[in-house]
């Protein structure tokens, strides 16, 4: 869907020719497999034909058929000459996760900076076994970052039990957003992202209705403050991420550090989200004497933006 938004035209400039890049740098990934070296020695002569978008494709492939962090950058590559910046930006962030070549990470590294600016991050935490299908990406690892154009876009998730989760993001130029899917309670079985709320019985005393109340109060609460932790965990996170890539990817601290403030951030987004959703739903199931007069019913939504 088309954002409402107006944002000013890019002044992104395409790069220069790479094909020798491509060449050099992925020469590794054909012996991974007979059926991925097919569509990888394809998208170079594409590439080098000036079909980008389809050299893309093709990289791509080779990469589904046999994970190589080459054959992403090189789709990588292609999609940012084909226009498509980002596709370009998560393949370039998600190569960045393998085992890249030095000067393919290095300019990878340096090509995704200049992208980011003109996108929307999302920081993207699923269940796992999950699959996550966006930009034409397949995905199934538990966290990944992606790059989306300003606007409203939605994220397909399919839980490993085969239930949709698919989940609808905003995204602003150079801003990032934190998307947590948690996994339905019970058995796992298909649920609605909005649903009726079952009617509880009357109850028979009224200290039991404020008793109850003060507990979704409290939930609430709890809510608000880990989604500060969050927000404070994930500056943190960013932080050490950008002092990683300052130091051109060498500093093996700062890397860990901010790995495992990722992790931190996803808990607390988890938490926020599960006492949040608790409190509300105690509050609006309460018979309407058990409510306690004078506070205002709360909408309760969790999202991240830093």
């Amino acid at each position: 869907m088309p954002s409402s938004h107006e944002y000013p035209k890019r002044r992104y400039r395409r790069p220069a020719a790479v094909a020798l890049v491509v060449a050099t740098f992925c020469f590794g990934a054909r012996a991974q497999s007979d059926a991925a070296a097919q569509k990888f020695e394809r998208g170079i002569e594409l590439f080098q034909r000036g079909a980008h978008g389809d050299a893309a494709q093709s990289f791509y492939a080779a990469y589904r058929l046999s994970p190589h962090p080459d054959s992403l950058y090189n789709a990588g590559l292609a999609w940012e000459l084909a226009g498509s910046l980002a596709k370009a930006a998560t393949a370039y962030e998600i190569s960045l996760e393998g085992d890249l070549k030095p000067k393919a990470r290095e300019d990878a590294t340096r090509r995704l900076r200049q992208l980011a600016g003109e996108l929307g991050r999302v920081e993207l935490s699923v269940p796992e076994g999950s699959t996550v299908r966006v930009l034409g990406f397949v995905i199934r690892t538990p966290s990944t970052t992606l790059y989306l154009e300003p606007g409203q876009h939605r994220i397909g998730v399919t839980l490993r039990n085969g239930a949709s989760a698919d989940r609808r993001v905003a995204t602003e130029a150079g801003e990032t957003t934190v998307v947590l899917v948690e996994l339905p309670r019970g058995d796992g079985a298909s649920q609605p992202e909005s649903s009726e709320v079952a009617t509880p019985k009357p109850r028979r005393k009224e200290q039991a209705g404020n008793s109850t109340a003060t507990i979704g109060w409290i939930a609430l609460g709890v809510a608000g403050a880990a989604s500060g932790a969050a927000v404070v965990l994930g500056i943190q996170a960013l932080r050490a991420r950008d002092q990683y890539e300052g130091s051109r990817n060498t500093d093996g601290d700062a890397r860990q550090r901010a790995e495992e403030l990722r992790l931190w951030t996803n808990i607390a987004w988890g938490t926020a989200a599960l006492s949040g959703a608790s409190g509300a739903v105690i509050l609006m199931t309460l018979p309407s004497d058990g409510a306690q007069a004078g506070m205002p019913m709360p909408g309760v939504a969790v999202r991240g933006r830093f």
